[in-house]
């Protein structure tokens, strides 16, 4: 794959261009979905009204699952171990620190 990206750099702006847009495309999808109140029905039981979550509910389930997320731990670690490169002492200093030894 990374041969026949280097062979023709412009099929990475490609890739690039083609996964923005289908981001995009899937949070106005996912906001138009919000803001709907549209009810759907769960097998025989009744109908869900959609959008009438309390917004404090929706952020703890959001961060529950991120929390309960092993790669949300492997991105953080992944950020903010590189500035560290055990020259800084946790907690009290490391945002003083250099990534520069």
């Amino acid at each position: 794959m990374s041969a026949l990206l280097a062979a023709l750099p412009w099929l990475t702006s490609a890739i690039q261009i083609a996964g923005g847009a289908y981001l995009i495309y899937i949070g106005v999808t996912l906001l138009r979905a919000s803001l709907s109140r549209e009810t759907c029905s769960v097998g025989e039981h009744e109908p869900i009204i959609r959008g009438l979550e309390r917004p404090a509910a929706s952020f703890q389930r959001g961060l529950f699952v991120g929390l309960g997320n092993p790669k949300m731990a492997a991105f953080f670690l992944g950020l903010f171990a590189p500035p560290w490169r055990g020259t800084c002492q946790w907690p009290p200093v490391w945002p003083f620190c250099s990534a520069r030894s």
